[in-house]
């Protein structure tokens, strides 16, 4: 498969803009198809990657902690077992929601439980670099969507209503025992699958944790209806696991949009790589979305990509630390300047501010500031370091 797949062209006043599937080569193949482990070794995810551990086999010396999540140690460039092994610190399930079953990981104690969802074209993997950090707080999940990782396809394989992803997170986090509140963390499409689920199921969600999220469910839907263009609908197509109609969850979201008080982070991306326009419509949605809640943060990842929990992780650890104390103490969101996010590499933006220029000028580097909600607008693009915007709208198959 391509390293970009072509999701859409976008035209408005004389702007054409190309929306690329983030589907990075290899990755894919790994998550779609993830073979299972020979007998005598071990499941694990490390350094973001799958792979299959076996005493005595090469590690990598700086990965230890992770590969004690496993069962082993890498003290001298070869795994080993502890003289007592420890019960692995990951919690692993899979559950039937429906003929098929998809497959959970969580690690941590405590609660609120975060949960975490992938963008388009990507299982659980994607979080692999924060979820030991966001672990030292409280429980933390990841999942596979069906047809990725170690959960099985769709029956029948064939594009489905959005609304069936939330419906199977439901269903599996009832069947794994994984009990609200929820923070839900959602990167990419991820970002708007959250705020459905959070519309369908209230009481549960406590607060979100949206990085670069897809700006689907506005009043109006602008990103499902570009002006001058048709309306779109479908993401993917035939054979392609990713594959939903988003049209009627995004109506259904817009009609009544509002996260009412709960603590709301968004992190937005900070190098500028989709034409000029595009960013400044990228930065109005993102501001809108953080005008959903009376007590929202914006900030920018100034040196990271699209992926910004894989350019940024600290920074992003930190967006759910903060989601995480506020549910916590039932206090709102402190001044994004007084938070550590600044230092981690984001600059706080005002959601008030007028899309670009605005948003630059009125900008917190380090520490001026709010960074707190208002109302609407924000800005764009991406491109992590493989393959990039897995900004789910088009109707175009991937």
């Amino acid at each position: 498969m391509p390293r970009c797949a072509l999701i859409a062209k976008l035209s408005a006043v004389g702007l054409v803009l190309w929306v690329a599937l983030l589907v990075p080569p290899g990755r894919a193949a790994v998550d779609r198809a993830q073979k299972p482990c020979p007998k005598g070794s071990v499941a694990a995810v490390i350094g973001a990657e799958r792979a299959c551990l076996k005493a005595g086999q090469l590690c990598k010396r700086a990965l230890d902690r992770r590969y004690h999540d496993f069962g082993f140690h890498c003290h001298t460039g070869r795994l080993t077992r502890p003289t007592k092994p420890r019960p692995p610190e990951v919690f692993r399930r899979t559950v039937d929601v429906g003929g098929y079953r998809l497959a959970i990981y969580c690690r941590g104690k405590g609660s609120p439980t975060v949960i975490l969802e992938s963008g388009a074209g990507w299982g659980s993997t994607a979080w692999g670099r924060i979820e030991s950090r966001v672990a030292q707080t409280t429980r933390v999940c990841s999942y596979d969507r069906a047809g990725f990782g170690a959960s099985d396809p769709r029956r029948p394989p064939a594009p489905v209503p959005a609304a069936r992803v939330v419906e199977e997170l439901h269903s599996l986090l009832a069947g794994a025992g994984i009990s609200p509140p929820y923070v839900l963390g959602g990167w990419s499409l991820g970002g708007f699958f959250n705020r459905l689920y959070a519309k369908r199921y209230p009481t549960e969600v406590a607060g979100l944790v949206g990085v670069d999220g897809t700006p689907i469910g506005l009043p109006g839907d602008p990103f499902l209806n570009p002006p001058g263009q048709p309306p779109m609908d479908l993401i993917g197509g035939p054979g392609l696991p990713d594959s939903y109609y988003l049209a009627a969850a995004g109506a259904e979201l817009a009609a009544t949009p509002d996260l009412g008080t709960r603590p709301l982070v968004l992190l937005t991306h900070g190098r500028v790589e989709a034409p000029v326009d595009f960013e400044a419509r990228w930065s109005t949605w993102q501001k809108q979305v953080a005008g959903l809640s009376t007590s929202s943060i914006l900030v920018r990842a100034d040196r990271a990509g699209h992926a910004i929990q894989l350019d940024a992780p600290g920074l992003t650890a930190e967006a759910f630390r903060q989601v995480i104390a506020a549910v916590r103490t039932r206090a709102p969101l402190p001044a994004c300047a007084a938070t550590p996010l600044p230092r981690l590499g984001g600059t706080c933006l005002d959601p008030g501010s007028s899309p670009r220029s605005a948003s630059m000028a009125s900008s917190v580097q380090g520490g001026s500031g709010t960074g707190r909600h208002t109302p609407t607008r924000r800005r764009s693009t991406s491109r992590p370091r493989r393959c990039r915007w897995a900004f789910a709208s088009a109707n175009a198959t991937a």
